[in-house]
């Protein structure tokens, strides 16, 4: 089996599983309340419903950990739309944890658009570091982020 590069102590992108890499470090935050699964375009025909509640608890550069009721209709890869401060973006779901038996699960989903300005609402919450440096490798005298 070959070593993982990116599982490398002080590297900008960090193994959280077999299969996932987030950009940057994750970080825990006390929840940041959301919009999940937002309709952001109703058509006329159908009523205009308020997105459901949830909660971020921790973000990097590249996603969020979100908690919300479980829903069984939910599928890994499926686009979702959230909303940040009356910002709406799109991420995919690429992780669903039920916690125990509960009806609760945290969702683990990835920016659609990393540099949207959903994404850059909700990371400038907790991250104050430049993105672009994250983004694009190490820059002399920024250490890590």
């Amino acid at each position: 089996m070959v070593d993982d590069p990116y599982d490398q102590p002080g590297n900008a992108v960090t193994s959280t599983g077999d299969f996932e890499h987030r950009i940057g470090r994750r970080h825990r935050v006390d929840p940041i309340p959301i919009g999940w699964r937002v309709n952001p375009k109703p058509s006329l025909l159908s009523r205009r419903t308020p997105p459901k509640r949830a909660e971020v608890v921790d973000v990097s550069l590249s996603g969020a950990a979100i908690r919300a009721s479980f829903a069984e209709d939910l599928e890994l890869d499926q686009l979702l739309f959230i909303e940040v401060d009356g910002t709406i973006g799109q991420v995919f779901l690429r992780r669903i944890e039920r916690e125990g038996d509960t009806a609760v699960a945290v969702y683990g989903v990835e920016f659609a658009h990393p540099n949207g300005r959903m994404a850059q609402r909700l990371t400038s919450k907790v991250i104050v570091a430049p993105v672009v440096a994250a983004v694009d490798g190490w820059s002399e005298g920024l250490g890590n982020l």
